[in-house]
């Protein structure tokens, strides 16, 4: 009878311990921010789990109709399908973070899409900002596939304060402008 007990709670504890999740390998910590001024602006905020955290800064009307239960200033958990978490990590493994710049600004451009990654390994904590398209096509699909997964996402409305170290502050530096000295004419010409 104790060994058929035993048995049974092993099998028991086994099967429970066997159905958590691992954790990722490739990052200890990533969050994305993400605006594209026109349709939305978010940040998303990964975990060692399956639960990854959002904040809705802004959605355009289109876009919240995509999204019933979107809305802006609003915070919001999600959970990642296996699947998703796969791709996941096999993206961050396939980018080698220490050989990019911090920064990517696309030079001339105005009101154009802009996105940071903030990612903590073992070896490295880094931000990297990018404005338009001038950026390595690794970082440029990373953030494509992040912005398309957040679409994906069955989203609960939360109270839990986020810290995000990928915010993006929305007023971005003003353009350099050409300023040439003024001459009026001489009364005299």
């Amino acid at each position: 009878m104790k060994l058929t007990v035993f048995c049974l709670f092993n099998i028991i504890y086994m099967g429970c311990a066997s159905s958590e999740l691992p954790t990722f390998s490739s990052f200890k910590e990533l969050d994305f921010s993400y605006n594209n001024e026109w349709s939305s602006c978010f940040s998303i905020k990964f975990t060692q789990s399956d639960t990854v955290y959002i904040r809705q800064h802004f959605a355009s009307i289109r876009y919240m109709s995509q999204d019933s239960a979107v809305k802006n200033n609003a915070s919001y958990i999600g959970i990642l399908t296996d699947d998703q978490r796969s791709q996941l990590d096999s993206f961050i493994r396939s980018i080698d973070l220490h050989r990019y710049d911090t920064s990517y600004f696309q030079e001339g451009l105005e009101d154009g899409t802009e996105y940071k990654f903030y990612i903590k390994n073992d070896s490295l904590a880094k931000s990297i900002y990018i404005y338009g398209d001038s950026c390595p096509i690794e970082l440029a699909k990373l953030a494509e596939w992040l912005a398309e997964t957040r679409k994906t996402l069955q989203l609960v409305a939360t109270d839990t304060a986020i810290i995000f170290n990928s915010h993006i502050n929305l007023a971005r530096p003003a353009p350099v402008l050409d300023i040439r000295k003024f001459v009026p004419p001489s009364a005299e010409e």
